[in-house]
């Protein structure tokens, strides 16, 4: 019997109308008296119970548990977690260190927090006697990832082990093959990992975020089964996938053949999953290409704000096309271009807009861009052909509004690759503040910048997010330090070996910070490679 029924219990036999109220229901209402006094804390606690956390500054280690300690025994069913963190546990443990459950533990899923994030975490709780606990409201940076120059690489997707470079390694496509990968790819909020498979025509699915080499995937969108490899068209096939992206609940996927973006309402849980909108056409039945509002040349890469401001990377039409909301018609018109004064002009870095190439770039100007981040506020875009990266230190609100900062070159009005010296003429090797056609790769985890360096066959890494222009990387994966550039170069002696190994790259093209990993995808070796923090 619950305490509320007990409760009722005693109150119909103090109140009962019978005025000569037998014995037995004295000693009865004693008893329940007795048992309510056990249940309800008869020792009239009324006191807040107090918490104590073992990360109670600001800082919170990457792999650490989070272990909260109340000063007494608490209602393990009022528990009520909220904030980032609240989706990186399982929702904790309770145990006991003095009382019955009073420490709940919190362990990351997967063993890891989301590394060089700022996270928040809410915690409501009551004590057995109801009383509330004073809500706990934290934030915490939690630890950047730690990585060295031409660090191995310690899980491989798209290859049998980290010696293999062919594509489909089996000679044909099957659920652990890959061929010719380009972009981002893209981890839902329950941790399925979706891959932009370009050369195959497809998007793979996985369960989860391998943690072994050689996983098959789940699903497969695009095709109708792992074996088929055909270009796709109209609203189920796709032609040339690169970039998957998720966000708000939905999930983006770039298809560069058919010059679109495709748009899934909610993320795809298995192979039937159709996408419900397409802008860069008109219909999913269309392919063309166009410099209008509504039409790309070719698109490169899509990201999205956290209030759902849609970025695309025209790289045919030399611009930027930003949707103020997520499209939810068919061919939406974007409304906002950068590297363009309006929608009709397309021609790279022109400045004056007379539909001519200028013979060097400006703040404003791009030349096939090919990869985005924002985060809503900032905006990076990596201007390939330029060998650069342009940051806008707060989100463009106009057309042709140039950028803040610009990395991989000395100012706004250089462009040539690996010039250090910025005579105009490249270098005979790159430095750690030189670019070399950066493509599709760009991701931020809140305090660190990776940024694919495609042909230099190198990640570089930035451990705070720049604010000068020429600004030094920090890190270098793929090469042994910042002055070699050669593709599947293992020995570093400037030639391309004959296979690859965890640690060289060959036209890396994406990049994406998971937990306490940095997924690469490495293009020309057929592979996504997973990096993990020491």
């Amino acid at each position: 019997m619950s305490a509320r029924e007990l409760l009722n219990l005693k109150e119909s036999l103090m109140y009962s109308p019978n005025q000569t109220r037998p014995r037995v229901s004295t000693c009865l209402l004693i008893l329940i008296s007795s048992l309510l006094c056990t249940l309800a804390a008869c020792n009239s606690d009324t006191h807040a119970p107090t918490v104590r956390l073992s990360a109670s500054d600001s800082s919170l280690d990457l792999r650490d548990p989070l272990i909260l300690v109340f000063s007494e025994s608490m209602d393990i069913s009022s528990l009520l977690l909220g904030g980032t963190l609240a989706s990186e546990t399982d929702g904790g443990v309770w145990s006991a260190t003095t009382y019955p459950n009073d420490t709940l533990t919190l362990t990351p899923i997967g063993g890891s927090w989301n590394g060089g994030a700022t996270q928040t975490l809410t915690v409501d709780a009551r004590d057995v006697s109801g009383n509330p606990v004073l809500t706990i409201n934290k934030t915490y940076q939690v630890a950047p990832l730690a990585f060295n120059n031409f660090q191995a690489a310690e899980v491989v997707i798209g290859q049998a082990d980290f010696t293999g470079t062919n594509t489909n390694f089996y000679s044909a496509a099957g659920a652990n093959t890959l061929a010719d990968s380009f972009g981002n790819p893209a981890v839902a909020p329950d941790g399925r990992l979706f891959i932009g498979d370009f050369g195959n025509d497809r998007v793979l699915a996985y369960a989860q975020v391998p943690t072994v080499s050689n996983t098959n995937a789940s699903f497969v969108l695009g095709q109708q089964d792992f074996t088929s490899t055909a270009p796709g068209t109209g609203r189920g096939g796709h032609d040339g996938p690169q970039q998957v992206f998720i966000s708000n609940g939905k999930m983006f996927v770039v298809d560069y053949h058919q010059r679109r973006v495709v748009i899934y309402n909610s993320i795809p849980a298995d192979g039937s999953a159709l996408p419900d909108v397409v802008v860069g056409q008109p219909n999913f039945d269309s392919t063309s290409s166009g410099c209008n509002d509504s039409s790309f040349g070719y698109p490169e890469t899509a990201s999205v704000t956290p209030d759902g401001k849609l970025v695309v990377t025209d790289g045919g039409n030399s611009r930027v096309l930003i949707w103020n909301s997520i499209p939810t018609t068919n061919g939406q018109p974007a409304d906002l271009v950068l590297g363009q004064s309006d929608f009709t002009h397309c021609a790279a870095n022109d400045d004056n807009q007379d539909m001519a190439s200028d013979a060097s770039p400006t703040a404003r100007t791009l030349r096939f861009p090919g990869g985005s981040w924002t985060d809503g506020t900032r905006l990076a875009i990596l201007d390939s052909s330029n060998s650069r990266v342009l940051i806008w230190n707060t989100f463009p609100t106009s057309n042709f509004q140039p950028a803040d900062l610009v990395l991989g070159q000395g100012d706004f009005n250089h462009g040539t690759r690996n010039d250090d010296n910025q005579d105009g003429a490249a270098d005979a090797t790159p430095t750690n503040r030189t670019l070399n056609g950066p493509y599709a790769g760009v991701d931020f985890n809140g305090t660190q910048l990776a940024v694919t360096d495609a042909s230099n066959n190198r990640v570089l890494i930035w451990n705070t997010f720049p604010t000068t222009n020429f600004q030094p990387a920090d890190i270098v994966l793929g090469q042994s330090d910042f002055t070699h550039g050669t593709g599947a170069d293992d020995n570093q002696d400037n030639t391309a070996d004959a296979t690859t190994s965890a640690r060289a790259l060959d036209f890396p093209s994406g990049v994406l910070f998971y937990r306490d990993g940095l997924l690469v995808t490495d293009g020309f070796n057929y592979r996504i490679l997973i990096f993990r923090s020491n």
